[in-house]
């Protein structure tokens, strides 16, 4: 099986709320959803990195969980018009010495 790179991932969480978004139920007092566009996908996004940055987690850098944040957060730094989400990114390499050390437990 071909392994994904952070590129790969950063797609798949885009895809996946896009997703979400589009089949989450409504009621059927609701009309019909309107047609999303690529600016309210980015714009969810661009919300839940936001929120992401502003609630960092405990676990340390090094943890599988912050693996897949970071993974994450590669959608809106290749996606977004803002640069601080690749500065995020940046700052994350830094901090951990751009070692890919990943702790399990």
């Amino acid at each position: 099986m071909k392994s994904l790179g952070l590129r790969s991932y950063g797609r798949l969480i885009c895809l996946l709320v896009l997703w979400v978004v589009i089949l989450s139920p409504t009621s059927a007092a609701d009309s019909p959803a309107p047609r999303l566009t690529p600016a309210d996908v980015i714009s969810v996004v661009e919300r839940v990195a936001d929120w992401q940055l502003a609630h960092p987690s405990a676990h340390p850098s090094t943890h599988w969980t912050e693996a897949a944040k970071d993974a994450g957060m590669m959608a809106p730094a290749g996606i977004s018009g803002s640069s601080k989400y690749r500065d995020a990114l940046n700052a994350m390499g830094e901090a951990n010495d751009w070692t890919p050390t990943m702790q399990i437990l």
